[in-house]
């Protein structure tokens, strides 16, 4: 990756699975990386109840980061997990309020098995944007650190090729 890009990876993650792939992504491309958190989830099962519902209704919900968000980006990399085949809440709050001006945009999720072409349209509608890349890797995969093959094809869409880099000269 083009190490004078300036790049921002944003993700949220409650159980740590969507963490581990976006710093398997950030350890590829470099950047800055930002955790959205959020203390409105309780742990166990009843946290992930009220996280599936909260998605499932679109619902805001507090959330923070440590970042400036009013910087331009040549490059926005924001990352999901997929609560009931939804957005979830945190990363549909974010969206919902100012995003970082970017020329170009990339989505990652992870989920149980389903519910990921629904997340990538609801993240592009909410982005206004479409992506240049899309990743979407199950919590096994992850939790198996099997998913080598689907990153590097993202990080391949996520580099110009030598022709778009003559063409933009």
């Amino acid at each position: 990756m083009n190490k004078s890009k300036k790049i921002l990876i944003l993700y949220y993650s409650r159980t740590g699975v969507t963490r581990t792939l976006a710093e398997s992504i950030h350890r590829r491309i470099g950047g800055e990386l930002v955790e959205i958190k959020t203390s409105y989830y309780r742990e166990g099962i009843l946290g992930y109840l009220q996280a599936v519902l909260d998605a499932t209704l679109k619902r805001i919900i507090p959330i923070s980061y440590e970042a400036s968000l009013d910087k331009n980006y040549d490059l926005v990399v924001i990352g999901t997990p997929v609560w009931n085949a939804s957005l979830s809440s945190p990363i549909q709050t974010l969206m919902s309020h100012s995003l970082p001006k970017t020329k170009q945009v990339a989505f990652f999720l992870t989920h149980g098995g389903s519910g990921a072409k629904r997340v990538f349209q609801q993240l592009e509608s909410l982005y206004g944007k479409s992506p240049i890349a899309q990743l979407n890797v199950t919590t096994t995969e992850v939790l198996k650190r099997n998913f080598t093959a689907k990153l590097e094809k993202f990080i391949q869409d996520l580099t110009p090729s030598k022709k778009e880099i003559q063409r933009a000269a």
